[in-house]
This record gives structure tokens, sequence and C-alpha cells, in this order.
């Protein structure tokens, strides 16, 4: 789903529109529209691992990629979410 367009539904934010790549948006916006159910985590992070996938052969910035660790924490926050409702930061990746 890393090309949903998000003027299909609700704005999260003030941002009237949002770009379609998920990459591309701020974290409060992913992390409202996660809130909001209109994406998942999976869908932010695999968006962000195309994005790198796409770009990092040419600058060569990520070493170190652990791309299984966070799509497999995606997926927790993604079945934890249907569980309860998160706070607005449980969603949003953290480097480390």
């Amino acid at each position: 789903m890393s090309g949903m367009n998000a003027s299909n539904s609700s704005p999260a934010t003030a941002s009237s529109e949002l770009p379609s790549e998920i990459w591309r948006w701020d974290a409060i916006d992913i992390a409202a529209h996660i809130g909001l159910r209109t994406i998942t985590s999976s869908d932010a992070v695999q968006s962000c691992l195309d994005r790198i996938a796409e770009v990092n052969p040419h600058l060569n910035a990520i070493v170190h990629m652990v791309a299984d660790n966070a799509l497999r924490e995606a997926k927790e926050a993604d079945v934890a979410l249907k569980k309860t409702r998160p706070s607005v930061l449980c969603t949003v990746s953290q480097s480390r």
C-alpha cells in the first residue's frame, strides 16, 4: 500500500492533502492515519523501505539494514492496534 493516495481518506491533520507516497509524510500524519486505520504500520514501514531500496544504492547512507526487524515490529504494532487504542507515537518508528 506504499502508493496509497491519502486524498481518498479524511485528513489526519491540518494538511488538506498528503503526498501519495507514505514515506513523504511526517511522523504526525503517519501516526494519525494509523490511528484512524486508513493505513497500517506495515504500510508505512514498507513505503519507507521501498524508498530506501530505491535511493540507498546511490547514497550508501544506510550501511546496516534491519528491514526484517522493522517489518516484524510493524506487524506486531498492527496486531496490538486491533486490540486497543494506542498512544499517538506508538506507531512511529525510532532510530536506535
